[in-house]
């Protein structure tokens, strides 16, 4: 995992990550929303970049 941010605000917890598998172009970002009722989203994106970030 490349990078995490976790923020609790009102009971409400909010994650958000970043992937980037080393050596290659394929990377991933997702965005959790949960409460103590459960998830209320969940996004998640696969994709490929040109740039050459952290490889």
């Amino acid at each position: 995992m490349t990078s995490r941010i976790v923020n609790d605000t009102d009971g409400i917890l909010t994650e958000w990550y970043w992937w980037i598998l080393k050596g290659t172009s394929a990377e991933k970002a997702a965005l959790i929303r949960t409460s103590d009722q459960g998830v209320m989203f969940e996004g998640l994106t696969y994709f490929r970049s040109h740039w050459p970030l952290l490889r």
